[in-house]
């Protein structure tokens, strides 16, 4: 993979917020950590909780207080009716009007790789195209083509009520009244349906001379669209919610109206990052609607003439009197696009998305397809600061309450930073082989293991493909407040890590000079779940092999004692 040199990635450049101290009175902590020795600074702030503090979590081991008995397999429903249901009880601060197309459809395909785009020359190519445009009137109006701060105004005004979400780019998605009854009594709330007597796809407005831009869906953030020429869009991005520090990296909107067989440039101009994958060979991800109608759906790189580079929007006045930080400008993503099928609809991104409703739909799936020996248990840790659940699944195979308290527990999370839909992948390898395969190494994984698993933790916004040498072991102060070292300090974890993955592709190893699809990550998650029975059968020899040489060192001494 690429090293981590971009600040594309998220986890090499932010972290949790340090939480303050909870020691206090004399109450016992689980472990305490003699940080004098530990070769790290005293002034860098720890976190401890109380026995106490903990008490309300037992609830999810209840594997270790009655046992494991499998569990037997959930009925079978359509990947679009559960995904249809769990949609309507994901909740956002900006309210969804409809469901992504990729979504419903299932995003799940395993598309063909595709080679990194060469982008060398786009930036020289970009600076000739705007000095040739600048020596050429222009009287083109700039004019505002979607403003979500309008939207939230309007439905705040009007109240228009809550509806059972749907999609109407395809006539094959359009729900029926019956469907329809069965939604309310699922989700138990008044809500209304909007309906259309036809789909959308394949239709182009002749009343209306420019694209037609949509995000107002899971995951989707566009704040506002100004065409500023023919072919031309500036994109602003909006923030990614419950953050300190402002994050505009990820991007996912639809784009319909399209005429085929026209260059269309796309520009996102207000992202802070000041270097991108983009640079590198990187494109974004695209969906056509028409293609996975035709049997040739899946998500795609697109898009060419990609550069990533500083503009000249600065933030205004009073936010930078606000921030009383050092002035920064923006960051442009530009990239164009022509399309072959006209009035199709399609979704862009920065990378393969991944919602928490497909998630929630995955794991309905997995759990009607489990083996016979298979426990599980799927609990609620809490809500997220906007109403959404926080999941913990469990995963062992059966066995009695003497088995299961010599099981070493095995804990995976992902998901924390914004826009990393690519942990979330490789979490859906995971999740897959960990609930439906039954390959003897997974199955004894599960014999092994109690599996504890937080698939989303923020869920409001040796493979080919992994490279031991990039790998980093020490603890340094920008990581202090990481779960891989609050877990070491707090429970005595020795073995926590971090998986980083690229957005972008693969400078070594087999697939060098390929961008990096959902297979791959996929497979790097079923990959580590392997490299974690290896680690404990070394570790296990290991031990031993000590045991065994202790013994012998011990009798070779009392033989020398006789002697």
């Amino acid at each position: 993979m690429y090293e981590a040199e971009s600040s594309d990635e998220d986890g090499d450049f932010e972290e949790d917020e340090v939480f303050s101290e909870f020691r206090r009175d004399d109450e016992e902590f689980i472990c305490d950590v003699d940080y004098e020795s530990d070769g790290l600074k005293e002034d860098i702030p720890r976190t401890q909780l109380k026995i106490s503090e903990l008490d309300p979590y037992k609830c999810c081991f209840v594997e270790y207080q009655h046992g494991a008995v499998a569990k037997r397999r959930t009925a079978f429903v359509s990947h679009q009716t559960v995904f249809q249901q769990n949609a309507q009880t994901t909740r956002s601060v900006i309210p969804f009007v409809k469901i992504a197309f990729p979504e419903m459809q299932n995003p799940d395909v395993d598309m063909p790789r595709q080679s990194l785009c060469d982008s060398r020359t786009s930036l020289r190519e970009l600076v000739v195209h705007e000095i040739a445009r600048a020596r050429t009137s222009n009287d083109f109006r700039y004019r505002v083509i979607f403003d979500l701060d309008r939207f939230a105004t309007e439905e705040e005004t009007s109240r228009i009520p809550s509806v059972v979400l749907s999609n109407d780019d395809s006539a094959r998605w359009n729900v029926s009244h019956q469907r329809v009854v069965s939604l309310l009594v699922a989700d138990n709330q008044s809500r209304s349906l909007i309906l259309t007597s036809r789909s959308r796809v394949g239709r182009v407005d002749p009343n209306v001379d420019h694209l037609v831009f949509e995000s107002r869906f899971e995951c989707g953030n566009l704040r506002r669209v100004t065409q500023v020429g023919p072919t031309h869009y500036e994109l602003i991005l909006s923030p990614d919610i419950n953050q300190k520090k402002e994050h505009f990296q990820w991007f996912y909107f639809e784009v319909s109206n399209i005429v085929n067989n026209i260059n269309y440039t796309f520009e996102i101009i207000n992202c802070l990052k000041s270097t991108s994958m983009y640079s590198k060979g990187m494109q974004p991800v695209m969906y056509s609607v028409r293609d996975a109608l035709a049997g040739r759906g899946g998500w795609v790189r697109a898009g060419d003439s990609i550069c990533y580079y500083r503009n000249l929007y600065t933030p205004n006045e009073k936010e930078e009197e606000e921030s009383k930080s050092r002035k920064r400008g923006f960051y442009s993503i530009r990239f164009n696009i022509t399309f072959h099928n006209n009035g199709d609809i399609c979704y862009f991104a920065y990378h393969f998305p991944y919602t928490f409703s497909y998630l929630k739909t995955t794991i309905s799936r997995c759990l009607s397809l489990i083996p016979s020996n298979l426990y599980y248990s799927y609990d609620a840790l809490g809500e997220s600061l906007g109403g959404n659940p926080l999941h913990l699944l469990t995963v062992t195979s059966q066995g009695s309450l003497e088995q299961i308290t010599k099981k070493n527990i095995v804990f995976l999370s992902s998901r924390v930073h914004p826009g990393e839909s690519n942990s979330s992948w490789m979490m859906h390898g995971i999740l897959e082989s960990l609930l439906t395969s039954v390959d003897p190494r997974i199955e004894e994984l599960r014999s092994r293991f109690v599996l504890k698993i937080v698939p989303i933790l923020n869920p409001d916004g040796r493979s080919p493909a992994f490279s031991f040498n990039l790998c980093q072991f020490g603890i340094t102060k920008g990581k202090e407040s990481s779960a891989r070292v609050t877990v070491w300090r707090q429970f005595g974890v020795n073995k926590a890590y971090t998986m980083e993955s690229t957005y972008s592709g693969f400078e070594t190893g087999a697939y060098k000079g390929f961008q990096i699809g959902t297979k791959d990550l996929k497979e790097i998650g079923r990959e580590l779940l392997f490299g974690i029975l290896d680690l404990w059968k070394l570790s296990h020899q290991s031990r031993k092999q000590i045991k065994v040489a202790t013994r012998r060192k011990a009798s070779k001494e009392a033989t020398n004692c006789k002697n």
